[in-house]
């Protein structure tokens, strides 16, 4: 149990944060991705040599605090540790610029798949064991991703996967309202799209089905899908409409199978 991670953390300012002067430890050597909520950079630390990763986050006006994202981000990867999980490092400043030191792994699923990378199926088999891996730790702790899409998904040259970005993450409770406003529509739920606000860890699981989907079928039908309602219709046109007796794994398989 990792507590309310929105608790005091959205007034939470730079100056409150333990952090060490970028420029006396790392070389920043060149962009590697974008992401909603910051820039991410290769980097060199120069004590180590160690290659890591440093995601520059957007800094809201300092009146409003830190981001919520970027605390939130902070307070469970520091809380974590799971061979498929992106680890976190520490936090570094530089003048009103904030960057958290990750993990550096080489490339994402979603550049794989821009570059039309054919997958095994034994291959498809690793990848999402490792994914579901990752899922099950952090929903064993109670904690839902609530953004697994193949940008969050990262890669490396011996086909090790690990989750990343974790700003969207939270501790599931019953007691409260969830956002509905969470992950692109092609990897979104269909409870989410139905407007429920109590939906639990089983959102994750069905973005990973969507994954899973992506690397089988080529082109993926959730992912042709645009717009919210284009998705929505999908997700009815090829599962059925949502009863009580449907079973959406099923579904998949027999899609897996098209």
């Amino acid at each position: 149990m990792l507590g309310n991670l929105d608790v005091k953390i959205c007034r939470t300012t730079t100056s409150q944060l333990s952090a060490q002067d970028l420029d006396e430890t790392y070389i920043i050597q060149r962009p590697v991705g974008q992401g909603k909520y910051g820039q991410v950079f290769r980097a060199q630390n120069k004590l180590n040599k160690q290659i890591v990763a440093l995601k520059k986050i957007k800094q809201e006006k300092e009146a409003n605090g830190f981001p919520r994202t970027a605390m939130r981000e902070i307070h469970l990867l520091s809380s974590i540790k799971h061979q498929n999980i992106v680890s976190f490092q520490e936090v570094v400043v530089q003048s009103k610029n904030t960057y958290l030191v990750l993990e550096y792994m080489d490339t994402d699923l979603h550049n794989l798949l821009q570059r039309r990378i054919v997958f095994s199926l034994d291959q498809v088999r690793y990848l999402m064991y490792q994914i579901l891996e990752a899922l099950s730790y952090l929903h064993s702790r109670n904690v839902y991703h609530r953004d697994l899409k193949p940008n969050n998904i990262l890669y490396n040259v011996k086909g090790q996967v690990k989750i990343c970005d974790f700003g969207m993450a939270n501790e599931y409770s019953k007691k409260r309202p969830q956002t509905k406003r969470i992950l692109v529509p092609q990897y979104r739920a269909p409870e989410i799209y139905l407007g429920e606000q109590q939906y639990d860890c089983s959102v994750d699981v069905w973005s990973a089905g969507i994954l899973f989907l992506e690397l089988i079928v080529k082109p993926s039908p959730f992912v042709l899908a645009k717009s919210e309602s284009q998705c929505f219709s999908k997700i009815i046109d090829l599962c059925g409409t949502p009863t009580e007796g449907l079973n959406f794994i099923f579904s998949f398989m027999v899609i897996g199978q098209m």
